[in-house]
């Protein structure tokens, strides 16, 4: 049984099994819970609970409704998926490549530093910076820094570092394509693809239906396929030492190509999800459902939000979606042509 908890960033981040998502979140897996329905055969146990991701809040509110506890993940369990979920594990993949790798060019590793002066100096080193609590939701907790701290800003690190004992600082680069490498921890470390999508100020936008081969060739126009694959067999080294016989389930590593001084570098991992991702969702859209393959190149799948009833039925109610829209949906998951 698939559960689409898109909440689960946000469940995460505030650690409380009691804690109640805001609106707009559980707004959005309301209007998108269908999605779950195209999961088919990803996982052969149809009678395993898989959800988006696990969760303390997403444990009790099954426990409410009846759901055995041995079907469950028991607390440590929970607490380590928290745990791996805080971006300094994103900054410990990154270091493992670099020192793994060290042929390659590659970004300053982030910071996480835990008092405000720090986070200042930091900011001064880089110039242009992204400001990032360890725990937020997709496009939550970022804030972008210019040379100097605001009062305003410093406020938000202080408030950061209270709750969640560290800021994480990272350099702002020009990124010219983001893309992902997708995982399945388990008895083994299983890569399952590539995603090749796009973000606006850190939020999610959409991704292409295509197959590893042209998300490679496309990638490949900015650095060696060498490097491609030297990270991956990198990251699933990193996910074996650190992951495995903690954690069973997907984890997506975000990553990006970016451009520095005319030249273009690879980032291998700017964040780790320990869930699935929307990624995961076209990858196996694309592999599973012939209708999506035809035409390689010329679809994506897109999320809308229109928050005015109705508007986003009479916009894209002749479009192919994921999940039935009616007139008091916000949210879909929309598969769109596009021209290339």
């Amino acid at each position: 049984m698939f559960i689409f908890n898109i909440d689960h960033d946000l469940c995460i981040a505030n650690g409380d099994s009691h804690f109640v998502p805001p609106d707009s979140a559980l707004k959005f897996a309301e209007d998108c819970r269908d999605v779950a329905l195209w999961m088919k055969g990803l996982e052969d146990d149809r009678d395993k609970i898989i959800p988006w991701g696990w969760n303390r809040v997403l444990k009790c509110n099954l426990i409410k409704q009846g759901f055995p506890e041995n079907m469950l993940p028991d607390d440590a369990q929970l607490a380590l998926i928290r745990s791996l979920s805080h971006r300094t594990v994103s900054i410990e993949a990154l270091k493992f490549v670099i020192s793994h790798l060290p042929d390659y060019l590659w970004p300053s590793p982030q910071m996480a530093v835990s008092r405000v002066e720090e986070v200042s100096d930091a900011v001064s080193l880089f110039d242009r910076a992204v400001l990032k609590s360890p725990w937020s939701g997709s496009g939550k907790g970022l804030r972008w820094v210019d040379r100097q701290l605001s009062q305003s800003d410093a406020g938000w690190c202080r408030n950061v570092i209270a709750k969640q004992g560290c800021v994480i600082v990272e350099p702002r680069y020009e990124v010219v394509q983001d893309c992902a490498m997708l995982f399945r921890c388990g008895d083994s470390i299983d890569f399952i693809g590539y995603s090749l999508f796009e973000t606006e100020n850190g939020v999610y936008r959409g991704n292409l239906l295509v197959s590893d081969r042209y998300i490679e060739e496309q990638l490949c126009r900015y650095v060696p396929k060498k490097q491609l694959l030297d990270v991956k067999n990198e990251l699933i080294r990193f996910i074996e030492s650190h992951f495995q016989g903690k954690y069973s389930g997907y984890i997506g590593v975000d990553q990006f190509i970016f451009r520095e001084n005319g030249e273009y570098f690879f980032h291998p991992a700017v964040e780790i999800n320990v869930r699935m991702t929307m990624g995961l969702i076209a990858r196996h859209l694309f592999d599973y459902y012939p209708q999506f393959s035809e035409n390689e190149g010329t679809m994506q799948m897109k999320v809308e939000y229109r928050p005015k009833q109705g508007e986003l039925q009479k916009e894209f109610g002749n479009a192919v979606t994921l999940c039935p829209l009616t007139h008091s949906s916000e949210y879909g998951i929309i598969i769109e042509e596009i021209s290339r």
